[in-house]
């Protein structure tokens, strides 16, 4: 942190009779914008190194430097409300500076760390000064309001908002008047008790008197704006006038040595001529420009001549003494604005003399010196110039240049007037085009588009943007306003609409189809791989995900959905009773594609889209096509020993799939080895290891079962430990298999625990409970078998008729009567199913049927 003199001089040492505080802290947002500070001897480091930034713009960086600074707990009071002031001035230039529709927040933020230093140190001498940047934020907040208002004829409405902030100032300068009058008077030598803490030294008189001149000017410069929110010709406006008068009088009878006497002058000139007592303005002009101001304030004093001759009605006169004051070489940004007012006094007589010729030349002079405004001064005097141009947009001459139309349009977007930007905008699209300049039409309809664009307007801007892609199909941008368009397609489709969901899916047609080679077309095939997926249209996600380029950043994350696409569609079509081998041994060969090179060698360093390729191959091959598992375990065993530093979720992934290949394979141990090593896996791939598990156990021999149920139960125990942020589908899931994986382990009294919880808590999962069923009627225990069959009975009850679950459960309380010795009731079963259902629930159904049929009647 930089050091700081603070802790060395007291509060007032850098004042000196005739310089108020304020005036030490305010240049930056007060000199540079609004005219109300002067140079200010002994401004600490940290102070001008903050000015500096914001006379260069540079606001972000000044507000994370005064952050920093306002974090070290050892920073001085005086010093933490130097840099509280310097934080609200940054914001507050920051707002200025800002268009409309940002204003309101950073007008806020400005006033937060003023209110913090003040709920911190109520009663600290820096508690004044912290005061008086409140109301100077909200006078600089009332005073740009009032402007633009004015300029734009904007209406009651905008004029009432620059009225409310401008009260508010009012009275909070009022009040500190008071304050700092009493202060001052308890202050003098003749005061008997001390108004500071004893570890706080106590400014002297000259300093509250010093505080209270400043205080009086900032209150008449309140007093004239508010003044100015009224109609000419209203008391309103007058009384405020005179308030002001009234207080500038005082001051600017002060020495010309006084840093306020000339700025009160200034102003004084500006009240005359508001009220419109001319004669007394000139008279003041003439007597002050012969006292020698400084040359900051005699171009202040010309800028006011200009003002006073064009409110007299004397545009020509004012033209020449601009004409003549812009021969000097040293400007100041009032002095150009009073420029640019004389270039639209003469353009609107030339207009209305219907000089064409002349109107537009002045227009264009008018519309350069917004430029150099804005070169010169910066975006606060530039938006300035701009309001007051655009004002007059609609008596523009129909030949203006489109740079001209622009710049108007720029100012009326500025200003908050959005559908006269937009139409300026239109009719520079218009006069570009008619010129033959495709290049300006394009980016002036651009402009009017991304207005509508940032209103959250979307049909406009849709239309907007779709047809200039349209139009302007091979320029640079066309890609970008279609992409746009397809933006506010899809907020349009959010609706539910079907007909907007069908523009939206024609527009992702579009730009695929016209702009292939763009960068941009590879974010359009996501979207349009996700709006196919949303639909079900597999084979359609598949085509535009498949079309990404593996040059795009997200190309892995492609490989990822063409692998979740093929997984859902390839399971749609399994539970169908479709074959679907040959189809999974095709995708898998498109992701092994991406990962052999032409001459089918592995890589030696593999991308993450490569990465991906494994795991989605894997889980083909693994859930679609008989002994996948053999394809499978090479590829990840590859996989593995080539990327021992890949990202830990990628490596627990594809080491669970591992564990399944190597179980598959009847290496039991090894892949028990394997899954003790699993980091923290997604919880899919576990379920997915737990359901091939339960596969193998189910069609293995007795002598493999145990080992696959130590595998299931170890990969159980990593999923729960993520037990609660588990969907409950999942929970069901293992719930079921851990019951599933104590039975083939051989520890029934604990699977019958299981399955009992498991179906109590889940009574309308049908998995669970035929499982559970299963397990009863295979136990040696009747009384079990018997527990069974009424689960089964329950079952057949609760499943739609002839449907899989309905012949399951007919099957399995046919093998629970005969394993009771009720082998008649089971074959009377069986027979009546003969009749009614011929196919007997399908070929491996029957077959288990006609085995069971024939035991019964052995047992017969």
């Amino acid at each position: 942190m930089r050091k700081s003199a603070w802790n060395k001089l007291p509060l007032w040492s850098v004042c000196v009779l005739g310089i108020g505080v304020y005036q030490l802290f305010f240049v930056g947002l007060l000199g540079a914008r609004s005219g109300l500070a002067l140079a200010q001897p002994g401004l600490g480091e940290d102070a001008r190194f903050l000015a500096g930034l914001r006379e260069r713009g540079l606001y972000e960086l000044a507000e994370r430097y005064c952050q920093r600074l306002l974090t070290d707990k050892d920073l001085p009071v005086a010093g933490r409300a130097e840099i509280s002031i310097e934080l609200s001035i940054t914001l507050a230039e920051k707002a200025l500076a800002a268009p409309p529709a940002h204003r309101a927040k950073l007008w806020q933020q400005a006033q937060q760390p003023l209110e913090a230093f003040l709920q911190q140190y109520p009663q600290s001498a820096w508690a004044v000064q912290v005061r008086l940047q409140e109301a100077l934020n909200l006078l600089a907040w009332g005073e740009l309001a009032r402007q633009e208002a004015e300029l734009t004829q904007a209406g009651a409405e905008a004029m009432e908002e620059a009225r409310h902030q401008l009260r508010q100032a009012i009275r909070r300068l009022e009040e500190l008047l008071r304050v700092v009058e009493g202060l001052r008077r308890e202050s003098a030598p003749t005061a008997g008790r001390p108004i500071r803490p004893p570890e706080e030294p106590t400014p002297p008189a000259a300093h509250w008197e010093a505080m209270a001149e400043t205080i009086r000017y900032e209150l008449a410069r309140a007093y004239r704006n508010q003044a100015q929110t009224y109609p000419a010709a209203s008391a309103e406006r007058a009384d405020g006038l005179l308030q002001a008068l009234k207080l500038l009088e005082w001051t600017a009878r002060h020495p010309t040595e006084h840093p306020l006497v000339w700025k009160a002058r200034v102003d004084q000139i500006v009240c005359l001529r508001l009220l419109g007592r001319w004669d007394e303005a000139h008279q003041s002009l003439a007597h002050w420009l012969e006292g020698k101001p400084s040359l900051e304030i005699d171009l202040r004093l010309q800028a006011e001549k200009i003002r006073l001759l064009l409110a007299e009605g004397k545009p020509a006169e004012a033209a020449a003494l601009a004409q003549q004051l812009q021969k000097h070489s040293v400007r100041s940004a009032e002095l150009d604005l009073a420029v640019l007012e004389t270039y639209v006094a003469q353009w609107e007589a030339a207009q209305k003399a219907q000089d064409a010729q002349q109107a537009e030349m002045l227009y264009q002079r008018a519309s350069e010196q917004v430029r150099l405004l804005g070169q010169q001064y910066g975006p606060y005097w530039m938006r300035r110039g701009e309001v007051l141009l655009a004002a007059r947009l609609g008596r523009a001459p129909e030949t203006a240049q489109v740079a001209t139309l622009i710049r108007a349009a720029e100012g009326f977007y500025r200003s908050g007037k959005l559908q006269e930007a937009i139409q300026a905008y239109d009719q520079a699209q218009k006069a570009a085009r008619e010129a033959g300049d495709g290049a300006g039409a394009f980016q002036a309809g651009f402009v009017a588009a991304t207005i509508y664009h940032q209103q959250g307007h979307h049909a406009e801007a849709l239309a907007r943007y779709r047809q200039l892609a349209y139009q302007w199909p091979e320029h640079p941008e066309a890609p970008k306003a279609h992409e746009l368009a397809i933006h506010h397609a899809a907020e349009l489709a959010k609706t539910g609409s079907a007909e907007a969901l069908e523009q939206y899916s024609q527009l992702l047609a579009e730009h695929r189809r016209r702009w292939p080679q763009h960068p941009s077309t590879n974010r359009i095939r996501h979207l349009a791989g996700r709006l196919a997926e949303l639909r079900r249209d597999w084979a359609g996600a598949v085509e535009a995900y498949q079309e990404i380029s593996p040059s795009d950043p997200d190309f892995a994350q492609a490989v990822q959905s063409v692998g979740r696409v093929y997984g859902q569609w390839l399971a749609q079509e399994k539970a169908a009773g479709k074959l679907v081998a040959a189809r999974a041994q095709e995708a898998a060969r498109w992701f092994e594609s991406l990962i052999l090179g032409p001459d089918g060698r592995l890589p030696e360093r593999w991308s993450p889209a490569q990465q991906a390729a494994v795991l989605a191959a894997a889980r083909l091959w693994l859930d679609f096509t008989p002994k996948g598992y053999l394809q499978a375990e090479r590829l990840l065993a590859a996989a593995l020993q080539a990327c021992p530093d890949a990202d830990p979720q990628w490596k627990s992934d594809a080491q669970i799939l591992w564990v399944y290949c190597l179980a598959a394979s009847g290496q039991t141990q090894q892949a028990m080895q394997v899954l003790q090593e699993v980091g923290t896996a997604k919880p899919e791939i576990l379920l997915i290891l737990l359901e091939g598990l339960g596969r193998l156990s189910a069609t293995g021999g007795p002598e493999v079962r145990p080992a696959i149920a130590n595998l299931q139960l170890q990969t159980i125990e990593l999923l729960q430990t993520r037990q609660g942020q588990l969907p409950e589908a999942i929970q069901r899931t293992l719930v079921r298999l851990h019951a599933q994986a104590l039975a083939d382990l051989g520890q029934p009294a604990q699977a019958l625990a299981a399955f009992r919880a498991a179906a109590y808590k889940y009574p309308k999962d049908s998995r669970i409970q035929e499982m559970y069923a299963q397990f009863c009627t295979n136990q040696p225990d009747l009384a079990l078998v018997e527990e069974g069959l009424r689960k089964w009975q329950e079952i057949s009850r609760l499943a739609p008729l002839g449907s899989p679950l309905w012949f399951r459960a007919q099957y399995g309380m046919c093998l629970a009567e005969c394993r009771l010795n009720r082998s008649q009731q089971a074959l009377e079963r069986i027979r009546r199913l003969e009749i009614l259902y011929p196919s007997m629930g399908g070929p491996e159904l029957a077959t288990q049927f006609r085995r069971l049929k024939t035991q019964c009647q052995k047992g017969n």
